[in-house]
């Protein structure tokens, strides 16, 4: 195994989703139901149903997620060039209930928090998000107009790594890639980079 494989399988340990179930009753879950309308305030979400017509097709009913507050998450990729001119990415193993990876466990950015979580806990390196970022939405066909800030954030040196974390390199992301096991969210940052035409990641890649 790599570092990286032994690093996650940690990290699967660690924090892989042992049980899920789907519920069958809102009692006791905080979501509210009136008419065809779900929220849930503690959340911060609502479901909403909705009719949508385009020249091509049609939806007659269509169920979305609405995040109340806006913007809704910070995506933060933290990189920097080791001794050996090698670029490293400080990313995150998080369980995540809807993923279907072993342990229900992705591989994400440094930084992949609500707003209200970054205003409320202790986040590691939420200290380093800035403001120059790209805003992206979320999976359209899911969540109803839902937006994140994508950044990226270039150190000179290798940041204390705290646990949980781990600093790649981009073979080893690739090879991550290719089993499925990066989240949406470091895609798009690996994607911002491009778009912000870094010279050394482009002779790394």
């Amino acid at each position: 195994m790599t570092g990286m494989q032994q690093w996650l399988a940690t990290q699967r340990r660690e924090k892989g989703i042992e049980s899920l179930r789907r519920q069958e009753s809102l009692d006791g879950t905080g979501w509210r139901q009136e008419s065809a309308h779900f929220w849930n305030p503690a959340a911060g979400h609502e479901g909403i149903l909705v009719q949508a017509k385009s020249p091509r097709r049609s939806w007659p009913s269509l169920f979305l997620i609405h995040p109340i507050a806006k913007p809704h998450a910070e995506i933060a990729l933290v990189y920097w060039q080791d001794a050996e001119h090698e670029l490293k990415f400080l990313v995150q193993a998080k369980e995540e209930p809807g993923s279907d990876t072993p342990g229900r466990i992705l591989v994400t950015t440094t930084v992949q928090a609500g707003v209200e979580r970054l205003r409320g806990e202790d986040i590691p390196y939420a200290a380093l998000v800035g403001e120059d970022s790209f805003s992206v939405a979320q999976d359209p066909g899911m969540f109803f107009e839902k937006r994140n800030r994508i950044q990226t954030v270039r150190l000179t040196g290798q940041p204390e790594i705290a646990g949980g974390y781990y600093a790649a390199t981009l073979p080893e992301l690739r090879a991550m890639a290719e089993q499925g096991l990066l989240s949406e969210f470091l895609l798009q940052c690996l994607g911002a980079l491009l778009l912000q035409a870094q010279p050394d990641l482009a002779k790394q890649l």
